[in-house]
């Protein structure tokens, strides 16, 4: 951890049992490549009576999904390059003075991430992309491999491994050590503007400290034992995301985590840019409706894979909310006003699509404070908004 530029100078968790509260949960997940807002919306608003051709697979879970329109994030423009924002809504990203802000994800994780193993996943299908950003603006790294993540969740290294893994912790903590020794001296010497930026410098290294705290608490805690075999590398995206999301809902269910984001990049996948632009042709537009839907097939087993698992007296569907979106409400022109968004779990009033507002949206921030009051959390603001979104409870 370099300084700032200055002016100046692992037990187990058993699963939860019927008398046990079940912890509240969040998976968000991110289409860099919208849907086609031509074919996207449901006719009418209310009760599902049926969908439109893109959600056709989440038939058989209609009563469980919300189809919600009329949501953006305000002063978040400029097509493609907002995709990062989906989880914060950082305003201005043409500015030079652009700056990431904190996702609702790592939101959640400052009250809930030490109650368990990992305070929250960041996953993508491509290594320099991520939902998930610190308090600091500073871009959680994702893990883009199944393997990877089923070994962070389930194997236990040996003793030689954990030996060495605190040595690892050790002398990190003594470079954080100099480093606190370094921000005492440079406080005397700095100007206003400087004393800014070094006070910042230091939370970062606060959060740091706290971060190694835990993951030595954690270390000598032996993992989760599961009877399911390590998934295989794939280059196929859907392959790609139903490894992740089962091992996600392992890693829920043995109680390893709670939150998760997952970017998916799609500009390659079978052509989906191509036909994203479809220029209103109408085998463009097919094709597209044939992606859309593939990616609703998954979405549909992961909300059946949650509701068919017990937890306690219900299912964790009940305890976890699972959020597809995009950045993108039209992908033909590159528009970021009216986002595709279906959202199914927690206590929720499922079964209906609301639209909020296609002309005049209102923030998507809203909805993310519904979730984390569903969550328990006490945020009263998210991204400078503080009223809930009304029709959802």
């Amino acid at each position: 951890m370099a300084l700032p530029f200055l002016e100046s100078i692992d037990a187990a968790p058993a699963k939860l049992s019927s008398k046990d509260p079940a912890p509240k949960r969040m998976l968000i997940m991110m289409n860099n490549m919208g849907f086609c807002e031509e074919t996207f919306w449901p006719k009418e608003t209310g009760r599902h009576k049926d969908l439109s051709a893109p959600l056709k697979p989440l038939l058989p879970i209609k009563d469980k999904i919300s189809v919600l329109g009329g949501l953006s994030h305000p002063g978040t423009i400029g097509g493609h390059i907002t995709e990062e924002s989906f989880c914060n809504g950082a305003k201005h990203q043409n500015s030079n003075h652009f700056k990431q802000t904190i996702s609702i994800d790592q939101v959640a994780a400052k009250h809930i991430g030490t109650q368990t193993r990992f305070s929250s996943f960041s996953l993508s299908n491509f290594e320099q992309s991520s939902l998930s950003y610190n308090q600091n603006g500073i871009k959680v790294p994702a893990i883009t491999n199944p393997v990877d993540l089923y070994k962070k969740l389930f194997t236990q290294g040996s003793q030689k491994d954990i030996h060495n893994q605190m040595q690892r912790l050790s002398l990190r903590q003594s470079v954080l050590d100099t480093l606190r020794q370094d921000y005492k001296s440079l406080t005397r010497q700095v100007s206003k503007l400087d004393q800014h930026r070094l006070d910042q410098y230091f939370t970062s290294i606060r959060q740091v400290e706290k971060d190694l705290d835990h993951y030595k608490d954690w270390l000598h805690k032996p993992k989760p034992n599961i009877d399911i075999e390590q998934p295989e590398t794939t280059n196929d995206f859907f392959a790609w995301l139903g490894h992740m999301a089962r091992l996600i809902r392992l890693a829920y269910q043995t109680d390893s985590g709670r939150l998760c984001t997952m970017f998916f990049r799609l500009y390659d996948y079978k052509s989906w840019h191509k036909y994203a632009h479809h220029g209103q042709d109408p085998k463009n537009i097919q094709q597209l409706i044939q992606l859309e839907q593939g990616l609703m097939k998954i979405y549909k087993d992961i909300v059946l894979d949650f509701h068919e698992t017990q937890e306690g007296n219900g299912t964790m569907l009940d305890n976890t909310m699972i959020l597809m979106g995009s950045n993108l409400g039209d992908p033909n022109v590159h528009s970021n006003k009216n986002l595709p968004l279906v959202l199914s779990g927690g206590s929720f009033k499922h079964g209906q699509y609301l639209d909020f507002g296609k002309r005049f949206n209102q923030p998507i921030a809203s909805l993310y404070l519904n979730m984390m009051r569903e969550m328990n959390l006490p945020i009263k603001t998210f991204a400078d908004i503080s009223k809930p979104l009304e029709g959802l409870s």
